[in-house]
């Protein structure tokens, strides 16, 4: 199994300010250690060392370097010796630039300690530099600066040498060289970000960390971040078959939720039925059987109605009273007891709590969702609002609580409004809206077949009698809120006086229309004497026993009577000699569909009227609300309250646990943003003699995307803090959790820091575990710049090459141009770019005419990350120049 790589890092000591602090640890192992702690490294290669001094002061620091190049850990160290020679030092910089006659020859360059023999060196007189094109003994171009110690090309060399693969490379050509020593030049493309920019960047970065995203529903985590067994305590919706059914099926509670629900059904079923168009043309008569309805009794649908919701009602009533009492009773913030949860039960109560709540699987659930967040770049100032809320909703409030609530979604009024629903429903066959119609519809067609002939008009008016007793029997029979089997000895007995006095008005229209009472009208007088003998029978002997007055159906035979008068009346006007010129066949024609409107509709207009005045919606509706209501509070009560108490506090403590963990990462964060504020803005990087800023400026103009990938580095930042709070959670140990975690989120914010300062954001923070973001930042700088194929064309002789030294050690220096190495790099981010215009044989715009030639390729040395790209060039020195000392003074 092939190892892992572990990640090389190249440790640099500036010795010129902490020479001291090296020989303060007790060995230079214990410095590579504060090394990678600074930086989050667990594991990293530090055999590299880069160290910086004065080259006046290398024989002095000679135990420090004794120190690290005999450390175990250390396998290669480059010291950059700057300052001017020493021949230059002793004999002060007037008498080396306007010289004298008894001025003598310089030769020594570098006296360093015998420490520093077996490694290499790089020696560097001034660090302005010069232009200065390899064979010539005189510079082309001179670099003005403040200080020979320190220039951007400097820093520029620095940064090259702490990528491992350039130092390498360094090393190996420094140490083939006559007594490893070198003179390094450079010219170099800068793709280093400003530091204004990314104090800006991390300013807003850390702004938008902190602002709070609320969303509509206030603090609540986004859904698909709830894992369960959260979703169940936090009462966000779960899947179908997610269970924990709180009712035992088949017990008290669940038996009496049934029925209402049933009940509700059927009243909703009956309530479309009576609401329907054409309704009231429809037999109304529906068996239904149960114990709920009266064994064996049938219904009409608008007594169904009436029968379910009082119902209802009633059995809400006595649920809602007996519910408060048993919240009243078994209120507790704690798990109930033995004995609460065995009475509990017997009432029809599943207050066993559902598999995976125990302490270890809520754990699990919260670090899988801050987790979740946090990987979704979420600002730590919602997610701490999240745990709040989380908090403040799992906390126990006890049964009694949700009393309030109970009372308030089925109120007594309303409980008793429905179980006291009236049971008639007033269709009254009396009232105008019937009479009318009737008495219209029946004249008119009397009237108009009796224009043609009589004996017509009597059949049709026969037949509009029928009709009416036809269509108002429905009616009749719809409005009773009784079972009908009441009234079927009733029923037997109002058909025969409906027939009675149907044929009485039969021959009584037969005896005008033929115009013969003598036959006619002896047996309609006749036939309406029985009838009223059978009335009085009937209402003496079973109309009493037969409901409410609302409920008789003697209003029928009163509008029957009615329709036989008005077709007399019509068809008298019919038969009417003296009216045959008006009767013409237009006027019958609109007689006859006025007639047949009226006699079609009544029923219906009499019924709607009815049953809007009743309002039988308003009564199913409030059925099911408040039946609803009391199961639903009673399930989540009994889920929420009795059973899952315990899990709910468990949970409340964890949260509340990580909440303070997140309020102590948003107060260091705070306190880190004030930190940034007001840094001073600098301009632009200029282009300098040696140096080009085309990929610096590219950068700069990117600030936006910077802070969102500083932005992603905080939030892994934080997220590995909070990473470690887990075990400590876990086993409760909460008293040091807050100091910690902010101790160790200043700590970590302190090592991101160090990390952008050497490396800005082109290399990722050991604690970074997504990087395609600044990989696309990084590597659209590094690509879209056309002047780098140019910068890397550069020849190891080009006078373009800044030489760290100054013009009088020129003298010092191997000016042979086959005794120079060059060194050519540049960041992986920019190797795509640069081989395809190497490979193309046009010309780019900004770029000779022709390929990259093979041999600048093959010399490239890819950096996985780096601020720099570029040719340094490493100048043999003169023999003689370089002196080795055993000993200090020796």
């Amino acid at each position: 199994m092939k190892a892992l790589a572990v990640e090389a890092k190249v440790i640099d000591i500036d010795l010129r300010e902490r020479y001291d602090d090296l020989l303060a640890f007790g060995s230079f192992t214990d410095v590579q250690r504060a090394f990678a702690d600074s930086y989050g490294l667990s594991e990293a290669d530090l055999t590299r060392v880069l160290v910086i001094d004065d080259s006046r002061d290398l024989e002095s620091h000679a135990r420090g370097f004794e120190r690290i190049v005999k450390a175990p850990g250390v396998k290669r160290v480059i010291c950059l010796a700057v300052g001017p020679a020493l021949d230059d030092a002793a004999d002060g910089t007037e008498a080396l630039l306007y010289g004298g006659s008894g001025a003598r020859p310089r030769r020594t360059a570098v006296r360093r300690p015998f420490e520093l023999a077996s490694h290499a060196t790089l020696w560097v007189g001034d660090s302005r530099g010069i232009g200065w094109s390899l064979g010539n003994h005189q510079p082309d171009v001179i670099v003005t600066g403040p200080s020979p110690a320190s220039s951007p090309m400097f820093d520029s060399l620095v940064d090259a040498l702490l990528s491992p693969r350039v130092f390498d490379r360094v090393y190996e050509a420094v140490r083939t060289m006559p007594g490893a020593v070198a003179s390094p030049g450079l010219r170099v493309m800068i793709g280093q970000v400003d530091d204004d920019v990314l104090a800006d960047a991390r300013a807003r970065a850390i702004d938008r960390i902190l602002a709070s995203h609320q969303a509509d529903d206030g603090a609540r985590p986004a859904s698909d971040l709830v894992p369960e067994p959260f979703r169940l305590l936090l009462r966000y919706p779960r899947v179908a078959d997610a269970g924990n059914p709180i009712l035992a099926s088949g017990g008290e509670m669940a038996g009496i939720v049934a029925t209402c629900r049933d009940l509700v059904t059927d009243g909703s079923a009956a309530l479309n039925f009576v609401t329907s168009p054409g309704v009231a043309l429809q037999n109304l008569r529906v068996p239904r059987t149960g114990a709920h309805h009266g064994q064996g009794l049938r219904f009409s649908q608008a007594g169904l109605i009436a029968a379910a919701t009082r119902q209802v009602g009633a059995r809400t009533l006595w649920l809602r009273d007996e519910l408060l009492r048993l919240m009243e009773e078994h209120d507790s913030l704690h798990p109930l007891g033995t004995t609460a949860q065995e009475e509990l039960r017997a009432r029809g109560f599943a207050l066993a709590p559902p598999a995976g709540m125990g302490r270890a699987d809520l754990l699990a659930a919260l670090r899988k969702m801050v987790d979740a967040a946090l990987t979704s770049r979420r600002p730590v100032a919602e997610v701490t609002g999240w745990l709040r809320w989380m908090h403040e909703f799992l906390l126990p409030r006890g049964s009694a609580a949700r009393c309030e609530e109970l009372v308030g979604a089925c109120p007594t009024d309303r409980l008793e409004f429905l179980r006291d629903m009236p049971r008639r429903l007033a269709v009254n066959l009396t009232a105008m809206l019937a009479v009318l119609p009737v008495l219209i519809g029946a004249g008119l067609v009397a009237a108009a077949a009796g224009s043609v002939s009589g004996n017509l008009g009597a059949w049709l008016g026969t037949a509009a009698v029928a009709l009416v007793a036809v269509r108002g029997y429905p009616l009749v029979v719809a409005r009773r809120m009784t079972p009908l089997v009441d009234h079927q000895a009733s029923d037997v007995v109002f058909l025969v006086l409906l027939a009675l006095l149907g044929a009485a008005g039969a021959f009584g229209l037969f005896a005008v229309g033929r115009g013969d009472p003598g036959g006619y009208l002896p047996m309609a007088v006749g036939m309406a004497a029985l009838a009223l003998a059978c009335i009085l029978g009937w209402w003496l002997l079973l109309g009493r026993a037969s409901g409410p007055p609302g409920e008789s159906p003697v209003d029928l035979l009163g509008l029957v009577v009615t329709a036989v008068a008005g077709a007399h009346v019509g068809l008298a006007l019919g038969t009417t000699e003296s009216l045959d010129d008006f009767f013409s066949v237009p006027v019958q024609l609109a007689a006859g569909a006025l007639a047949l409107a009226a006699l079609a509709w009544w029923p219906h207009l009499v019924w709607t009227r009815a049953v809007r005045a009743w309002g039988p919606a308003q009564y199913v509706e409030l059925a099911r609300e408040t039946s609803e209501a009391v199961a639903r509070i009673m399930e989540d009560v009994a889920r929420y309250d009795w059973s899952l108490t315990g899990p709910r506090r468990a949970g409340a403590d964890l949260v509340r646990a990580m909440s303070l963990a997140f309020e102590d990462v948003t107060a260091v964060l705070g306190t880190y943003s004030d930190r940034l504020r007001g840094f001073p803005a600098q301009p632009p990087r200029q282009r300098r003699p040696g140096a080009d800023t085309d990929v610096a400026l590219r950068l700069r103009a990117m600030g936006t995307p910077i802070s969102n990938v500083v932005e992603a580095d905080v939030i892994d930042l934080i997220a590995s803090v909070v990473e470690r709070c887990w075990p400590d959670i876990e086993r409760e140990a909460l008293d040091a959790l807050s100091s910690r975690v902010r101790g160790e989120t200043g700590f970590g914010l302190d090592r991101y820091d160090r990390h952008l300062s050497r490396t800005g954001v082109h290399a990722p923070p050991p604690f970074r575990t997504d990087d395609a973001d600044r990989e696309k930042i990084v590597d659209a700088a590094w690509q879209e710049s056309e002047r780098l194929g140019v910068l890397l064309r550069t020849s190891v002789s080009d006078g373009g090459l800044m030489q760290l030294c100054a013009p009088e050690h020129l003298q010092l220096l191997d000016v042979d141009t086959s005794g120079a190495s060059a060194v050519r790099f540049a960041p992986r981010a920019a190797r795509s770019s640069l081989v395809s215009r190497g490979s193309d044989s046009k010309p780019v715009a900004g770029t000779p005419s022709g390929p990259l030639p093979p041999e600048v390729l093959a010399e490239l040395e890819w950096t996985d990350w780096g601020q720099t790209a570029g040719v340094l060039r490493l100048v043999r020195m003169r023999s003689g120049t370089v002196e080795t000392v055993l000993k200090e003074g020796s």
